[in-house]
């Protein structure tokens, strides 16, 4: 599905959206990790058929995208954090 550039910024406002980014960012960048190297480290690490590309990743590190449950535990397993480190942040 197609977003105009209207949906992306109503999307970038959301907060909760923006907060689940920043961690993202925020464990990638602690772990030493460019946004190539933890998707390239998805690809060889899990066989789970999901995989992510830079541009995912760096739209859901800017809060813009809307990822699936199955991207969240891909993100989780290969970040090698457990689910309340990566979703520790206030909902609003």
């Amino acid at each position: 599905m197609n977003l105009s550039t209207r949906s992306y910024k109503e999307v970038a406002k959301s907060y909760n959206h923006i907060a689940f980014g920043n961690r993202v960012r925020d464990i990638r960048k602690k772990k030493k990790l460019t946004q190539m190297d933890l998707c390239a480290k998805m690809v060889i690490d899990h066989d789970s058929g999901t995989t992510m590309d830079v541009s995912v990743l760096s739209r859901i590190e800017r809060g813009i995208a809307n990822i699936t449950l199955d991207k969240v535990f891909l993100l989780i397993k290969t970040l090698e954090v457990q689910p309340n480190e990566l979703l520790n942040f206030k909902l609003k």
